[in-house]
């Protein structure tokens, strides 16, 4: 549905600028009569809603067309007023208090008393500061300055990459110690039985949200990605997410700090994940329902699941003998190479450029023949 203002643009696109030439030419005490004919609902609205604010028809359009052409003719206020008004959500929907919130922006020479004036926080923001926060939270930077409605980033994809999936997730694990995976599911029609049911005309999504605890200037609080919904229905997919349930599964058996599990939710707020368009802070209770287990559904896959580099993962990064995995981060924040130490007797270090490589480089070398 389109906004009352994006209608408006649309029919006066290109009259725009001369509009805003003449409203600066207008004598503002000067005010022009007409008259508007309005289908009876809308007669109906309109006087509803002037009863209810206490003022006349008349004074509630006039409030109504100078908020719209205040919206269109201003663009730079609004952009910076989003801007700030989004810089502080983001802080506040992840629990940070405003005493946090000036420790992780002190670099920045935001402290506690300019964060009392938005003038002063506005004129402290920098491109620097605006990548910083957006790398924080994991949120499109774009949504940040208001130039996109998508809030999250999608860096986690397992459809057709569920071994660059399950390396991602022990990446994490070996990064911040302690990973929760929630997969997510439309209610409705169990996935075992839409299965049995070759249920294709159902949209039955599922996805995955990651969870875990990051430190910035001593501050901690949970960040959360996103990672893709695709439909359950479709052979492929569902072939994907039973080795993604299995590795899963596996892991969170072989890995204290890792946690897997599922939840159901409802169609809107499925859609609103969908787009990446939800805080998972404020989803909390209803990301905690816990409603299906995922690691049920794993029959038909194990002999692809073999066939793959699991194993060898799960094997190398959770099983004597003793290793440290050190990962080199870049200034971009991604891992670069890799530093294995491994106490056998002695300790030996090797180093890697890719993890995939490493675990697998490991488990040759020092679990092959045990397993």
């Amino acid at each position: 549905m389109y906004s009352l203002s994006k209608i408006i643009q649309s029919l006066l696109i290109g009259n725009q600028k001369s509009a805003i030439e003449q409203m600066k030419d207008a004598d503002d005490g000067r005010k022009e009569t007409t008259t508007i004919r309005f289908k009876p609902q809308t007669r109906a609205y309109l006087q509803a809603q002037s009863e209810n604010l206490g003022i006349s028809v008349s004074q509630l359009l006039n409030i109504i067309v100078e908020g719209v052409i205040n919206l269109e003719t201003a663009p730079k206020t609004n952009e910076i007023d989003t801007l700030y008004d989004r810089l502080i959500l983001l802080f506040e929907v992840h629990g940070i208090s405003i005493l946090d919130t000036s420790r992780m922006l002190s670099k920045f020479g935001i402290t506690l008393s300019k964060l009392k004036s938005r003038d002063a926080v506005l004129d402290s923001i920098t491109p620097d500061l605006l990548r910083d926060v957006s790398s924080w939270f994991g949120i499109e930077e774009g949504w940040l300055i208001g130039k996109k409605e998508d809030k999250y980033r999608e860096n986690s994809g397992w459809y057709k990459n569920t071994e660059g999936m399950a390396l991602y997730l022990i990446e994490m694990l070996i990064r911040y110690r302690s990973v929760e995976v929630i997969a997510i599911k439309r209610d409705g029609i169990p996935l075992d039985l839409a299965e049995a049911l070759d249920d294709n005309s159902s949209r039955i999504d599922v996805g995955f949200i990651l969870k875990y605890k990051v430190e910035i200037n001593g501050v901690r609080f949970y960040k959360y990605e996103y990672s893709e919904f695709q439909r359950w229905n479709y052979i492929k997919c569902r072939e994907h997410l039973k080795l993604m349930f299995m590795f899963m599964k596996e892991l969170d058996n072989h890995h204290e700090g890792f946690n897997f599990r599922g939840c159901s939710l409802d169609d809107n707020t499925i859609e609103q994940l969908i787009r990446r368009k939800l805080f998972p802070s404020q989803i909390e209770d209803k990301l905690n329902n816990n409603s299906w287990h995922p690691y049920d559904l794993t029959d038909g896959i194990l002999s692809t699941y073999n066939e793959m580099d699991f194993e060898k993962f799960i094997t190398s990064y959770t099983s004597a003998p003793m290793k440290h995995f050190t990962p080199n981060i870049g200034m971009h924040g991604y891992c670069e190479s890799w530093e294995v130490d491994v106490w056998a007797g002695t300790k030996k270090s090797h180093h890697y450029l890719y993890l995939h490589k490493a675990l697998v480089d490991i488990y040759e070398l020092y679990h092959k023949d045990k397993s």
